[in-house]
């Protein structure tokens, strides 16, 4: 590029100092862009290589492996060429700070990274979503069992052989190596370290991207997420209608037992149902997650895609070639089907935008496709029955359409309003992508596939980095008519959208935070994770005559459940040892030989235990053994829910019923997780049984309970 054109479209620098900044220079510099490549590639190929090695027949794994490296190695040596020709020793606009500045800021950076990933859970220092029981598991069978592994279940049918259990494995390889070798504590560290790189890393490509090195702008990506705010207000009701209190409110406090609910969830709360407490929705089929967000509910689908889509987003916007582009999207079916889905426009305006410069290169038309093909026998070999259709044949859009209109509103309207014009150039992706972002996040709520939003919330991944790529520089140099009003606008928009990011800080904050991983004892085996899927499906369907295993594929070991101990049980055909700790709800109740029956509205509490004696670190599940029966004896539809609370929790709300710090799992009828998190640091204090009708509520119920018993798993 020549000196002048460099001046014509690049944005002009900011003002800083006159001293040349060796550490800018460097970042952007042949060698910086060496040592960016060389880490990133290594983290975005450090799990296609491990599973291909752990799964594919030697012969093939040898020939993928020796595919990826060689390739990686010289798109490598490539992208440091362009980087010698393109830029030189110039830094890139925005970007001239003191040595002594920017080393400074890239400390600060990498230590704010690493806090606001041990907010969102991973690494198990704080308050977890619940699906890391499911990911506990799938990390400890990956340790303890030789690959490929695969399930045999008897849920649908005893000896239900599940093949190669197919997942997304690209999250937990890394970590799963790191535990073969030195245990389960040495891994879940692991899992913190990689995946707190794994966020630096595309921090780093996010400011490369806009051309800056400013901090303010990776604060912008870390914490970035919609105005949930609109649709938060909107659809939950104010305190007073509940028993909470405006901080509570404000900060979503009153979800934090179960781990949904912080604004950045609020098309799950209240928002669903109808007065009468109907369901007009039909399901849940659109929420916007902010960047922390997804590493709290869902980091498999975001690590290390987030990398990989940078990567493509660089070469196509800052190198204008295509040369590695398809091949880096043929890794991504191994880290998220949906996020796989959601690159396909972004590869379409990459070819756009190219004009299909280097399209055609050995990694594209061939490595690329093989690997493609092999994914797609490899998610045949399981079907299930999961709801896929239109929007419209699951909801009445005539009643749900201001529901989806208050989404694009909150989750991204304001945004694209406020956003100042922006043409395109070097550091600016321009209307063809800014739009093609927009026009993702429009459609992709007008389909489902899966049982919750899991469509629309990750296929709008890879657009929702293009679209705030195009807002960090749209507020970088805005353009057009009242553009400095709408810049002012937008950046106000964007701060006010931290709130709901800053709401998993203040939960973990809350929860507090413990260095001590997991048990591993408490982590359920794939086998019991596939037989609780599997329940939630009409029809599972195993195919281990598929192409993928029978030619592909290295001999499956299977996996079968060993015993799940109890850890502690409350026998009531007896009476209790600590019968005055017990405190027993509705209208009457008698104890005898049969157990404690129980007279009772639904919707109601049945008993209270304040004295309990469950350490938190030993149990991962509960069993009732019950019955309840209506006032013509028979069984209505119901679940039974426990809920617990420990001392601290107790101490801090007063109260005895109810109060919103309970913990809360289903045990009837499905055997769920006791924590949404893995674990608790301490004792349960507090424990109660509640009693949920899916019908008349105001009916009388006769409940009889004859023993509780805790599982290790």
């Amino acid at each position: 590029m020549s000196e002048s054109a460099s001046k014509t479209t690049n944005p002009e620098p900011a003002p800083g100092p006159t001293r040349p900044s060796h550490w800018v220079s460097a970042i952007e510099g042949p060698k910086g862009v060496a040592i960016l490549e060389a880490a990133s590639l290594l983290y975005v190929g450090a799990p296609i290589l491990i599973f291909i090695l752990g799964w594919f027949r030697l012969s093939l794994a040898i020939a993928f492996s020796a595919a990826f490296i060689g390739l990686f190695f010289y798109s490598a040596k490539r992208a440091v060429a362009w980087a010698r020709d393109a830029r030189g020793d110039r830094p890139p606009p925005d970007a001239s700070y003191s040595d002594e500045d920017l080393f400074f800021r890239i400390f600060l950076l990498a230590g704010l990274v690493a806090f606001l990933v041990a907010c969102t859970g991973i690494g198990g220092f704080t308050f977890r979503f619940s699906d890391y029981m499911a990911y506990d598991g799938i990390l400890r069978s990956l340790i303890e069992n030789p690959w490929p592994p695969g399930a045999i279940s008897d849920y649908p049918s005893p000896g239900t052989r599940f093949p190669g259990l197919c997942h997304y494995w690209a999250y937990f390889l890394p970590p799963a190596v790191v535990g073969r070798l030195f245990g389960w504590n040495a891994a879940y560290l692991f899992t913190y370290a990689w995946h707190s790189i794994g966020v630096l890393l595309a921090v780093i490509w996010f400011l490369r991207l806009i051309g800056t090195f400013r901090l303010r702008f990776a604060l912008m990506f870390l914490l970035f997420a919609g105005v949930d705010i609109i649709g938060y207000l909107y659809t939950t009701p104010l305190p007073g209608t509940q028993d909470i209190s405006w901080l509570d409110y404000l900060t979503g406090g009153f979800w934090w037992s179960i781990g949904r609910g912080w604004m950045a969830h609020w098309s799950a709360n209240f928002s669903l149902l109808t007065p009468d407490g109907q369901t007009i929705m039909g399901g849940v089929f659109y929420r916007f997650y902010g960047m922390l967000s997804f590493l709290f509910d869902g980091p498999n689908h975001v690590l290390p895609a987030w990398v990989l889509i940078f990567i493509v987003l660089h070469d196509a916007l800052r190198r204008k070639t295509l040369e590695r582009s398809f091949l880096l999207a043929s890794i991504l079916p191994i880290c998220s089907i949906f996020v796989t889905l959601g690159t396909i426009p972004v590869l379409l305006m990459a070819t756009i935008h190219t004009r299909g410069r280097r399209l055609f290169t050995l990694g594209n038309a061939v490595v690329g496709p093989l690997l493609v093909f092999s994914f797609i026998f490899y998610y045949k070999s399981v079907e299930s029955d999961i709801p896929s259709s239109w929007l419209w044949t699951f909801q009445d859009v005539g009643k749900t359409w201001s529901y989806l209109l208050l989404y694009y509103l909150s989750a991204f309207g304001v945004y694209a309003i406020a956003a100042p014009g922006m043409r395109g150039n070097e550091y600016r992706p321009g209307r063809l992508w800014f739009y093609g972002a927009l026009a993702v996040f429009i459609l992709a709520p007008w389909y489902r596939l899966g049982v919750y939003s899991d469509f629309t919330t990750k296929v709008i991944i890879p657009s929702q980095l293009v679209f705030l790529v195009c807002l960090a520089t749209a507020i970088r140099a805005p353009e057009g008519k009242y553009a400095t009003i709408r810049r002012r606008i937008l950046i106000g928009a964007l701060v006010i959208g931290t709130w709901s990011s800053l709401g998993i800080v203040y939960r973990a904050v809350e929860f507090g935070f413990s260095f001590q991983p997991p048990p591993r004892e408490r982590a359920m085996y794939i086998p019991e994770k596939l037989e609780r899927y599997s329940k939630s499906n009409e029809k599972i369907v195993t195919h281990e005559d598929n192409f993928f295993w029978k030619y592909l594929a290295r001999p499956t070991v299977y996996i079968q459940t060993p015993e799940n101990p109890a850890v502690l049980s409350y026998d009531f055909t007896a009476p209790l040892p600590n019968a005055e700790a017990w405190k027993y709800f509705g209208d009457k109740h008698v104890q005898s030989s049969d157990g404690i029956t129980i007279e009772i509205q639904g919707n109601q509490p049945l008993i209270r235990c304040d004295d309990v004696a469950l350490d938190t670190r030993t149990a991962g599940s509960a069993i009732l053994e019950h019955s309840v029966v209506d006032e013509q004896g028979r069984t209505p539809d119901y679940a039974m829910v426990f809920l617990w609370a420990s001392e601290q929790d107790v101490w801090k709300q007063g109260g005895w019923w109810p109060f919103h710090r309970w913990r809360s799992s289903v045990i009837h009828p499905a055997l769920e997780p006791l924590s949404a998190n893995s674990y608790w640091r301490g004792k349960v204090k507090t424990m109660a049984l509640f009693l949920k009708i899916n019908g008349d509520a105001g009916g009388r119920y006769t409940v009889n309970l004859r023993r509780l018993i805790f599982l290790q798993r």
